[in-house]
């Protein structure tokens, strides 16, 4: 038996029968065995090498008296003790380190009373004073039994008592024992095992062979007999508990003699025949198997007073009152444990996983369950999950709790039960806590379809090799959460009025987890204080209320949030434990995993840029993150698999997939758990390898960790103003890239003053600062302060390097940059036209930095309206770029975009769009759908599609450009509110006015919150806005957002920034909606004097300029006026633009309005129809800008009386506005009235005709 336990175990230790049992006892040599157990801790080869040598030196030596054999047997005792260096003085209460906790027991009897007995221990009883005898005294006084033996005296108290073996009297001492075991361990102990050791049959006693002893040997006879007699009698009270179990040989001695001699070999093989039996190896195996488990079937008081007969059924455990019905959970419990099964999957119990963090509520949703639905199971067994021997123990309890006729069954036959169909119908088995990830549990499932196994677990991993059976069971909703605490405080209608907005508060403070939750109404119900007063304890003690164990309900055991949390990451492998620390120092949610594959690509050292020696806080980190993710100094990304696997074990992190990588999420209050419990030691290290990771983030391209890592570096900011130079510049960096432009200032500014205090720093490295820093204040939209920065680091960077270095080159490519940003047009013209030949002169005409700067160039020309020199700079850029790179390079792919995008502003919206959409394949085919260039050129595309007209194509691509731009970027970033505001405009061509009002009013209120009121591109949608406003009618909320733009506008950029002019230039527009012609000639004549006065009369915003001014003099009844500007304008539009650009073609259509008003209707009609040609020809007749045209047709012709032609045309644009824009877009609804309009006056002209002919 000994074998089979410690079968596996690689500790000796459980090799003595003293580790596996809590009691041993025995009478006569039974009691001296139980001796070597006990109190000599032996092992068992030990104990049967002692036992022999007892045998053959003493009780079977052959010719001697009673009084010899005593002193041959004292004299053994003596060198058994010595033999174990153990003090012959030694006593059976002295502490005792053999004995391992084991408790012995005796029993003695008294010489002048043998039916009186007295038991032998080695603990104290309350019953009775426990007889402190020496080792060797208890050895005598078990053995000693007459005739072989004299007595054993003992003085004691000047009082001698004498002792013999109890044999006599008590030849199966095990209701003695159950007694003592009652005594020690107390009445609700629960009993495992009840080992019963018989002696044989008779025959195994030897004894002298003289004839004076005949006597008794049958006496003997007797007494083994009356001891099997016994053994029958406790197996038939116990036996159906499976606790107990007699094991004694018989078979093959009951034919010796008892007057015969046995040796011990022939015992041994007759022991052997014994134990090779079925049966008994079956009982066996029963035993060692609840050894192992040491799970307690029956109470002592039970045993011993009624046999154990009155076993109950375990219950389940108890549900909590505060139970909140989680409807989507529930409904999917129902449906995989009650509904219809899969076709495919009829084989087997129908499983459920449901998996979370410790104190989600797994259990009590099982137990509700369970209890709802007890009449659709004949049995319902709950199963702790949390160790094979636990599993074991409860699915042997519950199978022998179900009648008599179970009770010997071991944990095999209860699993086979358990497969197989019932008559009283199928069984539901919850294991509960099954978390121990190097758990096999598919040995100790059920295999049949005869059952339902639920399986609760903090390993969310255990159920993805099923997904359709597997529920993650999250924390609850906000709902749920608000629920459970109104439910949990019993509040009342009136009381939860005034007290909700506490609930709802407290249910987000503690994260929704339901363990909390629990915990927060027990506390509140105890201390009798508010959901308010415990927020605010909550504030300053939140360790003591969260680690606070308190009970929920009386028939509920103590609960504390910590202590869950402490349980999972207890389990946690070593180096599994240091990364969740690690983590804790960083945000709760979405940390890129491909940040620790970064880091490790850079060594966990190497910085993009350093700008100083790095500190003692850095070589901190850097060592711990060594010692966390390298393997001796190797890094291997299983490893980190292994890691982020072990906290999954646990649910203490859980996984989601983001743009290219995975993110990891810990619930907030692990999070602030695991932070909190950091020794105070470790914490600096922590937060050092913390900072260092996410510093290491910081590279030129963007990753795929990039846009996850701003909102660790903001969770850091108690650590900006202590953070080292390049650490400081690192976050500012990452900021920077997440469009965080007013919090990347923060850290870089930190940086600069940091800087300073270095007394040998390089003062070029001090220019690299100052640009990093104006590149921020320019997104910022601070531009002055950016142009005085680059300027001062021009000058170092001149002083130091010489004018001619490429470093000082890229800081004046950067302020003609900045020129531009500020409308500083000529400046940044010249600027840049000198960095593009110092690049040609130092590097080449075909290097890219030169190539690069061109472009550049280009832009600003873009700016000044020159798009034909524009044009040709690009296509020039464009075939170097094919021929040094090739057509397939991300460079190469750019310039065709920006190409593409000067062909569109040139009107050559076919070749943009063509271009653009090669260019878009290329970008997915190469870079791949998400990258931020392939998503620019989508923006692009939609912008020549909507000006195309083609709205809807333009609205589909745009909306899957904010998706995009939201996914990789996230909701906050700027590119992803420019892609908001671009769908916005398209949703206005399409009339979805009020869907474009909607998105611009979110991107308005992320811009002033992400980039400030003041910032240029806040400026800029509160224009757009102010447009949807005015296609809404809603003019005064036009009127007072631009008159604000405008107002900003002048501030912060100064009056003549040509943004600051199209303000002016949009108020002035709406002030003639209003009908205030007089303000609007008055703002237009001066934004074109401004115009002319920036850009030249040529530049196409100074023609618009014309032509919106000739717009309100026809408000104002100015037709000549207004006549002589338009034919300017055309005119101006013809040479520079062409006759084919959209632009010139509504300069002609305008001029035919001013024609019309001063009633030059023929010649109007001559320029609408050229204008139609073109818009044809160009744009297409289906294009928004076409139908206007076609519509402008109409009116005139009828005006001129050519009612015929003007409905002809009307119904055509009506049929097509329809198609295109919709029949409740404001134009479709306009060209309806317009053909009614049309409609009545033709008939009316019939009528009137009919009229004259019949009169």
């Amino acid at each position: 038996m000994m074998h089979q336990l410690n079968y596996n175990t690689k500790d000796d230790s459980l090799d003595r029968p003293c580790t596996a049992f809590d009691m041993i006892g025995g009478v006569g040599s039974g009691g001296f065995i139980a001796i070597l157990f006990v109190v000599l801790g032996l092992k068992i080869e030990d104990s049967i090498e002692e036992f022999t040598n007892l045998s053959v030196n003493v009780l079977d030596k052959q010719g001697v008296d009673a009084d010899t054999r005593t002193a041959i047997l004292s004299e053994h005792v003596d060198g058994l003790l010595k033999k174990y260096q153990i003090d012959r003085t030694s006593r059976l209460l002295d502490l005792n380190e053999r004995s391992k906790g084991c408790k012995l027991a005796v029993p003695v009897s008294y010489k002048q009373h043998a039916g009186s007995i007295c038991i032998l221990r080695n603990f104290s009883s309350r019953r009775e004073t426990t007889p402190n005898l020496t080792i060797a005294e208890a050895m005598m006084a078990t053995l000693t039994t007459p005739p072989l033996f004299t007595s054993t005296q003992v003085l004691k108290d000047a009082a001698t008592f004498e002792y013999i073996g109890a044999d006599w009297t008590h030849s199966n001492p095990t209701q003695e024992i159950i007694a003592e075991a009652h005594e020690a361990f107390g009445a609700e102990a629960k009993v495992t095992c009840i080992l019963n050791l018989g002696c044989g049959h008779p025959g195994i006693f030897i004894s002298p062979n003289h004839s004076n002893l005949d006597e008794w040997n049958q006496f003997l006879e007797r007494l083994a007999l009356d001891a099997e007699r016994k053994a029958q009698t406790l197996d038939a009270q116990m036996g159906r508990l499976g606790i107990y179990s007699r094991f004694s040989v018989s078979n093959g001695l009951e034919r010796i003699t008892s007057a015969a001699t046995i040796g011990l070999g022939e015992i041994m093989t007759h022991t052997k025949v014994y134990l090779d039996d079925t049966q008994v190896t079956r009982k066996m195996d029963s035993c060692v198997e609840s050894l192992r488990i040491r799970d307690g079937v029956s109470s002592l008081d039970q045993i011993r007073h009624t046999g154990g007969q009155a076993i109950l059924t375990p219950q389940l455990p108890p549900l909590t009152k505060t139970f909140v019905m989680r409807k989507k959970p529930w409904e999917f419990v129902e449906r995989v444990l009650l509904g219809p099964r899969d076709p495919n999957d009829i084989d087997g119990p129908r499983m459920l996983f449901i998996t979370g963090i410790g104190g989600c509520g797994k259990t009590q949703l099982m137990l509700r369950f369970m209890k709802e639905h007890k009449s659709q199971f004949a049995y319902q067994f709950f199963i702790d999950g949390s160790s094979e021997d636990r599993i074991r123990a409860d699915i042997i309890r519950n199978v022998r709790a179900l009648g008599t006729e179970y009770s010997q069954k071991g944990f095999e036959d209860c699993v086979l039960f358990l497969s197989y169909p019932s008559r009283e119908g199928r069984s539901l088995l919850l294991y509960d806590n099954v978390d121990d990830p190097n758990l096999d549990l598919s040995s100790l499932l059920p295999q049949g379809d005869a059952c339902a196994i639920a399986i609760t677990s903090r390993n969310g991993l255990l159920g993805d090799t099923q997904p359709e059976v597997h529920l993650q069971l999250d924390i609850m909703s906000l709902d749920e959460a608000t629920e459970l605490l109104i439910h949990g405080l019993s509040l009342s209608a009136s009381a939860l009025d005034r007290v909700r907005s506490d609930v709802l508060e407290l249910a987000k403070a503690l994260g929704c987890l339901p363990i909390a939750l629990q915990q927060a109404c027990a506390y509140m119900r105890q201390a009798k204080c508010s959901p308010r007063e415990y927020l605010e304890r909550l504030s300053v003690n939140r360790e003591k209320l969260l680690g606070q164990a308190i009970k929920l309900q009386v028939n509920m055991r103590s609960i504390s949030t910590y202590a869950a949390f402490e349980t999972s990451f207890r389990r946690l492998p070593r180096a599994s434990q240091k990364l969740i620390r690690l983590l804790s120092c960083l945000y709760w949610g979405r940390f890129p995993l491909e940040l620790v594959k970064l880091a490790a690509r850079y060594k966990f050292a190497e910085y993009d840029m350093a700008f100083v020696e790095h500190g003692d806080d850095y070589h901190t980190g850097k060592m711990l993150l060594e010692d966390i993710f390298l393997d001796n100094g190797e890094w291997k990304i299983t490893n980190l698999d292994d890691m982020i696997i072990s906290l999954q074990n646990y649910s203490l992190v859980s996984t989601v997939r983001g743009v290219d990588t995975l993110l990891l999420q810990m619930h907030p209050l692990t999070h602030e758990w695991v932070h909190e419990y950091i020794p105070m030691s470790e914490k600096h290290s922590f937060q050092s390898a913390a900072i260092l990771l996410v510093a290491l983030g910081a590279r030129d391209e963007r990753t795929a960790a990039t846009q996850y890592l701003a909102s660790h570096i903001t969770h850091m900011e108690p650590y900006w103003n202590h953070l080292h130079v390049n650490d400081s510049m690192a976050f500012g960096s990452i900021l920077y890239q997440n469009g965080l432009y007013q919090t990347a200032l923060k850290v870089q500014e930190h940086a600069i003053d940091d800087f300073k205090q270095y007394s040998d720093a390089d003062d070029t490295k001090f220019s690299d600062l100052l640009l990093n820093l104006s590149l921020t204040l320019s997104a910022s939209g601070e531009l002055k302060e950016a142009e005085r920065l680059q300027k001062e680091a021009i000058e170092i960077r001149k002083k130091i390097l010489g004018v001619q270095h490429p470093d000082t080159i890229t800081a004046s490519a950067n302020l003609a940059g900045t020129y531009r940003e500020l409308g500083k047009l000529i400046e940044a013209k010249v600027l840049q036209e000198e960095v593009v030949n110092l690049r040609k002169a130092i590097l080449g005409a075909r290097h890219l930095s030169t190539l690069t700067a061109s472009n550049n160039l280009a832009n600003i020309y873009v700016n000044l309206g020159t798009f034909n020199e524009v044009k040709v700079l690009q296509e020039e850029m464009l075939e170097l770029r094919k021929e040094i790179l090739g057509k397939r390079h991300s460079e190469t792919i750019n310039a065709s975009n920006n190409l593409a995008n000067t062909y569109r502003r040139l009107g050559r919206l076919n070749d943009a769009k063509v271009l653009q959409e090669e260019v878009l394949e290329l970008c997915k085919e190469i870079l791949g759908e998400k990258h931020p260039t392939t998503c620019s050129t989508s923006g692009d595309l939609a912008i020549s599609y909507r000006e195309l007209g083609m709205l809807n194509e333009a609205k589909a691509l745009e909306e899957e450009v904010l998706e995009l731009r939201k996914n990789t970027l996230g909701d906050r970033h700027p590119d992803t509110l420019v892609a908001s505001n671009n769908l916005a405009l398209t949703y206005s061509s399409l009339g979805m006015l009020d869907e474009a009002k909607a998105l611009q009013e979110e991107v308005l209120e992320l811009r002033k919150e992400v980039l400030g009121e003041r910032h240029p591109d806040t400026i800029s949608v509160s224009g757009c806005l102010a447009n949807t406003y005015r296609g809404l009618g809603r003019l005064q909320d036009a009127q007072f957002l631009r008159e604000k733009v405008l107002e900003m506008s002048k501030a912060i950029l100064g009056e003549l920034h040509p943004d600051t002019v199209i303000a002016s230039n949009n108020l002035a527009i709406t002030y003639m909606d209003l009908g205030r012609f007089n303000e609007a000639k008055a703002l237009q004549e001066k934004v074109l004097e401004q115009r002319k006065e920036i850009l030249g009369k040529r530049h196409p915003d100074t023609l618009a300029a014309f032509n919106n001014l000739a717009g309100t003099y026809q408000g104002l009844g100015m037709f000549n006026e207004a006549k002589v500007l338009q034919e300017e304008v055309l005119e101006l539009r013809t040479e520079i633009l062409g006759e084919q650009h959209p632009d010139t073609i509504t300069a002609s259509s305008n001029l035919a309005i001013a024609y019309k008003g001063l009633g030059m209707l023929n010649e109007a009609k001559i320029l609408q129809e050229r204008a139609l040609e073109k818009s044809k020809e160009v744009l297409g007749e289906r294009h928004p800008d076409t139908l206007d045209a076609s519509a402008n047709l109409a009116s005139t012709y009828s005006d001129l009386g050519k009612l015929e032609e003007a409905k002809l045309l009307e119904k055509e644009v009506l049929r097509l506005r329809k198609q295109v824009l919709g029949e409740q877009h404001p134009d479709t609804i306009d060209a309806a009235k317009n053909l009614a309009i049309t409609s009545r006056m033709l008939q009316r002209s019939k009528m009137r005709k009919e009229y004259h002919v019949s009169s």
